[in-house]
């Protein structure tokens, strides 16, 4: 959950790389809704899209082009012009944050692993494994109109420099429905329930608990600074002490303390966070004295409150990358279990099949499906606080 700038530089070829411009601890959007991030690839205008395996292989793969000449495929982890990269803003961010973190490559990926599923509710999954399967991506895929789309959202790219990455899907006949609905039956009405909740910035590297804290507190209209906040949770500065890989084996308590420096970073493990015990007593504490926490939570619980109108702080990894996990030893004996891409957001919204993420970390608010939500969040335990 940290944040990072970097500076311009150029390589041959169509790439122009920058040196990494975001590391942190959230997924950067624009805050379309209902839309999560990334690319897409057109298709033939002739006929309506059929959702298939291999049109969702051949669309994450046109994502992840080879570089042309070479035998290295393109992640786009470093940035990139409209031209160079097929992908967004967005999902390029999410890439950076997860490479960063997951291993130091230089390069392009020397290999590329796509493979594809499909869902009852007519969306595709691609799953693209690049680097040895050190990095883990799982994107949406849906069908709109005459294309394929990767979560909603079109390739960057334009003009004949980024032609590599206009590859047709092939587009299979159209496959009647087995059991079609009566034409006179409506659609179901699709549900939507939002909270009016304030996007809020962190200020510090890993504050992302405290700025969380901070919107679900103005929800119930109670107004503190980061830093009046963060004074309530007590941190325990101790440096951690590692092991073999880059692991930690004993460090500080985040169900009592934060954990760590705040302008620290988890990459060299100088600073962690905070768990939901902490936010939970300030918040009570502080005008919502109603609020409600706890790990071990069920999904329909944060659902629930959300439809009820309340905003829900959660434990969840940056940019929703699914790294290993572990667990370290506190000075005072207990287990914590712990992800370097520990972050906290605040949810303010829910529909049928998304949840709704107020992001500290660029103060963005945007949409995730519920299966990519909750798979991050179990790593964590499934902790909130519920205002």
């Amino acid at each position: 959950m940290r944040r990072r700038t970097g500076v311009i530089r150029r390589r041959v070829g169509l790439l122009a790389i920058l040196v990494p411009l975001v590391a942190g601890c959230g997924l950067p959007s624009t805050g379309a809704e209902p839309t999560a991030a990334s690319a897409a690839v057109e298709t033939p205008a002739s006929t309506p899209v059929v959702l298939d395996v291999p049109g969702v292989t051949q669309t994450a793969e046109a994502a992840f082009a080879k570089v042309p000449g070479g035998t290295s495929y393109y992640d786009c982890s470093f940035g990139g012009t409209l031209f160079d990269c097929p992908l967004t803003d967005r999902l390029r961010s999410r890439l950076s944050s997860a490479q960063i973190r997951l291993c130091s490559c230089s390069e392009g990926s020397p290999d590329r692993n796509v493979s594809a599923t499909l869902d009852n509710a007519g969306r595709g999954v691609a799953h693209v494994r690049l680097y040895g399967g050190r990095l883990k991506l799982d994107l949406t895929v849906v069908p709109v109109g005459q294309e394929l789309l990767i979560d909603d959202e079109r390739l960057t790219g334009g003009g004949a420099e980024s032609s590599i990455y206009s590859q047709p899907v092939e587009v299979p006949a159209p496959r009647p429905p087995a059991d079609p609905p009566p034409a006179n039956r409506p659609p179901p009405p699709v549900e939507v329930f939002t909270v009016p909740v304030p996007v809020y910035q962190q200020l510090m590297n890993l504050d992302c608990e405290t700025a969380a804290l901070q919107m679900g507190l103005a929800t119930s209209g109670h107004q503190f600074t980061q830093a009046q906040l963060f004074a309530l949770e007590a941190p325990d500065t101790r440096a951690a002490v590692l092991g073999l890989n880059h692991t930690v084996l004993r460090w500080g308590n985040p169900y009592t303390n934060f954990v760590g420096l705040v302008d620290g970073l988890e990459s060299n493990m100088t600073g962690y966070g905070v768990y939901w015990p902490v936010m939970l007593q300030i918040a009570k504490t502080h005008g919502v004295p109603g609020a409600t926490g706890a790990a071990g939570l069920s999904a329909k619980t944060v659902y629930q409150a959300l439809k009820t109108g309340h905003a829900v702080e959660v434990w969840i990894e940056t940019s929703f990358v699914r790294p290993p996990t572990g667990t370290w030893t506190s000075w005072d004996g207990l287990m914590i279990p712990y992800s370097l891409h520990e972050h906290a957001v605040t949810l303010s919204g829910v529909s049928t099949d998304s949840v709704r993420v107020n992001d500290p970390l660029h103060a963005t608010q945007y949409w995730v499906t519920k299966g990519t939500f909750e798979a991050s969040w179990k790593d964590f335990g499934n902790q909130a606080v519920i205002f």
